[in-house]
């Protein structure tokens, strides 16, 4: 998943991605005075974007005290349904680790079901079992913060600095009102609804938000519309700044449900 920090440049797709977070926002393989480069989001495979297969599909909404179908409620699914073409047919085959499980237990199963909507046809795969690569250790992620913190061109203070990215769209609990925030302000919300803890603040956050509002016919009422839910997407990133040593940062976030 690219971050919404990420850049790419506008001559040549070829051309590695640049991130402003550590470096200056042009192409370094173009000459200077032809280096433009813009904003990109999205999946990044083998270092060029990847662009699965997707299809809409709108179903009836059930009613979840009667269990059938809800009068004047429709929901679309956008599932990816292909990862690539090969010749004239699609294939999709994702990788990934199940934890708590043994590669031994694993041969028991030819096919994994995932989610709600399996007797839809959502949800189903056939597992196959490839070879194990190796997660980040400790030391890895260790450097690969310390690195960053030596790299990031906003650091302003003695502290640690590191950044967190959302691999999937996260959903907020979160009030719409007309309340004017400042920055601090912003800051402090963000950091209660992460709850990040009080030795950590944030220093930037690079972020994109969606509301979804659906309507509801049924309801016989003037305004239809349902309550908006505010999704922060995929790709968002924040900036965290600390006095705590590298150890610490490990195994407060690395260790973290809310971020694994």
């Amino acid at each position: 998943m690219l971050p919404l920090t990420a850049m790419k440049c506008k001559n040549n797709d070829e051309h590695r991605f640049v991130d402003v977070l550590t470096d200056e926002a042009k192409c370094k393989l173009c000459p200077e005075g032809n280096n433009r480069v813009e904003f990109i989001s999205g999946l990044v495979r083998d270092n060029k974007i990847f662009r699965p297969y997707k299809k809409v599909f709108t179903r009836t909404a059930i009613n979840t005290y009667t269990k059938t179908a809800k009068e004047g409620n429709l929901f679309s699914l956008i599932p990816i349904v292909a990862t690539k073409r090969v010749n004239d047919s699609l294939e999709c085959k994702f990788e990934g680790y199940i934890d708590g499980i043994t590669k031994e237990e694993l041969k028991l199963f030819e096919n994994i079901r995932v989610g709600s909507y399996i007797s839809s046809g959502f949800g189903m795969a056939k597992l196959s079992i490839g070879e194990e690569k190796e997660k980040d250790n400790k030391e890895n992620v260790k450097m690969k913060i310390k690195r960053f913190n030596e790299r990031y061109k906003n650091k302003k203070e003695d502290k640690t600095y590191f950044a967190l990215k959302l691999v999937s769209d996260c959903k907020l609990d979160f009030e719409i009102n007309d309340k004017y925030y400042s920055t601090e302000e912003y800051k402090n919300l963000w950091k209660d609804l992460l709850n990040i803890g009080s030795d950590y603040d944030i220093d930037v956050a690079y972020l994109e938000t969606i509301n979804y509002r659906g309507y509801d016919t049924s309801q016989n009422k003037e305004d239809k519309r349902e309550r908006a839910i505010i999704h922060v997407l995929k790709g968002s990133v924040f900036v965290l700044k600390t006095n705590n040593d590298l150890d610490k940062i490990y195994d407060d976030f690395f260790k973290n449900p809310f971020l694994v």
